[in-house]
């Protein structure tokens, strides 16, 4: 496995995202908005919060088959957020729609959705994955598959990211990563996250067969 991008978002409060230079960053262009208005995600306490409804970010990997994973910290309320993914341009990508509320996970093609499955969001913190492997879509919590589905639409596209659909405000996004499937040379990171864990509240968790809590 190696690391195409990791951001875990250290920097002063309200710093920009596009704005913010990530840890790593291998094809080196930065995060810049996904839709035609401005993402308007910005640091606060070494966190990512996104704050406009349905607009995010996205950021060059250089990787179309990847895993995509970030720590999803919940507030106290209703909390909408996706990972974006093989984002082609504002009107054309795919979204991994986590949503609180509805207790249900979504794959979107841009606004249309191909598959859900139900979940209960029971806890404050989540190790959320997306696998991107060829046509096969997986979308994972604390390691575990909830839904997946089939598609070569934009498959070879390598802008991933994070996208705010709605809801509180309060929800922060940690620990941002791309890494490439499988083997590999480089830097690589072994993911503590969950509801209980060392970088969230439980649990050893990653991409879907990882080491879950």
């Amino acid at each position: 496995m190696t690391i195409a991008v990791l951001d875990n978002f250290t920097d002063s409060d309200s710093t920009g995202l596009n704005s913010h230079t990530p840890d790593t960053d291998t094809v080196g262009s930065g995060w810049i908005d996904a839709t035609a208005l401005s993402g308007n995600g910005t640091i606060q306490g070494n966190q990512l919060q996104l704050g406009v409804d349905n607009r995010g970010h996205v950021i060059d990997s250089g990787q179309s088959d990847c895993d995509i994973d970030v720590d999803w910290i919940l507030s106290a309320g209703n909390d909408r957020n996706s990972v974006i993914f093989r984002w082609q341009d504002t009107s054309n990508y795919w979204l991994c729609n986590f949503r609180e509320p509805n207790s249900d996970i979504q794959i979107v093609e841009n606004i249309t959705v191909r598959a859900s499955s139900s979940y209960t969001w029971s806890g404050s913190s989540y190790a959320i994955n997306v696998n991107l492997n060829g046509t096969g879509i997986d979308c994972s919590v604390d390691g575990v598959s909830q839904v997946t589905y089939t598609s070569s639409s934009y498959q070879t596209e390598t802008h991933h990211g994070i996208f705010r659909n709605s809801g509180a405000n309060g929800t922060r996004l940690d620990n941002f990563q791309i890494a490439t499937l499988g083997g590999g040379t480089g830097t690589t990171v072994l993911r503590l996250a969950g509801d209980g864990g060392l970088a969230g509240t439980g649990g050893l968790a990653g991409r879907s067969g990882g080491l879950a809590g």
